[in-house]
């Protein structure tokens, strides 16, 4: 009964909180707040228009329409949405890209099981919002 329920239960980073540090695990994470720092999930990521992360990203798979300052990675599929900014570079095995989404930074489609990307990457940039 609780393990369907659990399956689409997302935490949630709502705006106006900024957490400064990892995040790691299993699961699913909204983000409408801004995180300094690396995000590993085996599961999903979805940053708001208002969400801003500092920071490499490897998760399953991402839906982006906000602010990503850092390199992207997902082993599955990566939605662009406007009105996203990524600085950084992407590997994705699925990538979508809406009109006014942009992306500064190599991109790279992978159809075959991505591997994680080494530590020397995911180096947080020293850019600012």
């Amino acid at each position: 009964m609780f393990g369907k329920w659990n399956l689409f239960r997302r935490n949630y980073l709502r705006k106006g909180i900024r957490i400064e540090g990892d995040i790691l695990g299993v699961g699913h994470l909204v983000c409408d707040g801004e995180i300094e720092g690396k995000i590993q999930l085996e599961g999903s990521l979805r940053i708001a228009p208002n969400g801003k992360v500092r920071g490499c990203i490897e998760v399953v798979e991402a839906e982006i329409a906000g602010c990503v300052e850092g390199d992207v990675l997902t082993r599955g599929r990566l939605t662009l949405r406007p009105p996203c900014q990524v600085k950084g570079d992407v590997v994705s095995a699925e990538l979508e890209v809406e009109p006014g989404a942009s992306v500064e930074g190599k991109v790279s489609i992978a159809r075959q099981d991505i591997e994680a990307a080494p530590e020397s990457q995911c180096a947080p940039p020293a850019l600012s919002f």
